[in-house]
């Protein structure tokens, strides 16, 4: 029962981190003198309104949605991403391992959000899907 009020009060204290995190920076920035715009400009908050593409040029990359793709003879909708990843052997395991891990995945939405025209962020929605070898040593990609 002891273990089940930890995790119950860490998962409310998180809640309330995430909830409550821009209004701590905001204070924070604030009151300092030598802030980079970029930083500025995110405790400020986005503004209201916020565009959506079917299609975005990143670094020279072309990206589509998936749902444009389906009109398209070529596919610009595929992401792949590596990312340093803790694991576990299983939910028992005290000691976790550290790793790349890689996911693939398709672009459901790109959303622009502009932080009162000084910094655009460009996010892109996606569907991960589970990555694994084939026999001959392959990626293979589960779309169900």
């Amino acid at each position: 029962m002891v273990q089940k009020d930890a995790k119950s009060q860490k998962f409310k204290r998180e809640r309330t981190h995430t909830i409550e995190f821009h209004k701590w920076l905001k204070e924070v920035v604030q009151d300092k003198e030598n802030i980079s715009v970029e930083l500025s400009c995110l405790a400020k908050g986005p503004l209201h309104a916020a565009k959506r593409f079917s299609g975005y040029v990143v670094n020279g990359y072309r990206f589509h949605t998936k749902r444009r793709d389906r009109r398209c003879t070529t596919q610009n909708s595929g992401v792949f991403l590596t990312a340093l990843t803790t694991s576990f052997a299983s939910a028992k395991d005290q000691n976790p391992i550290v790793g790349d891990v890689g996911y693939c995945g398709a672009i459901e939405d790109i959303i622009e959000v502009d932080y009162w025209g000084e910094l655009t962020v460009v996010l892109f929605k996606c569907c991960w899907y589970k990555k694994g070898k084939e026999c001959y040593g392959l990626t293979r990609v589960n779309f169900n």
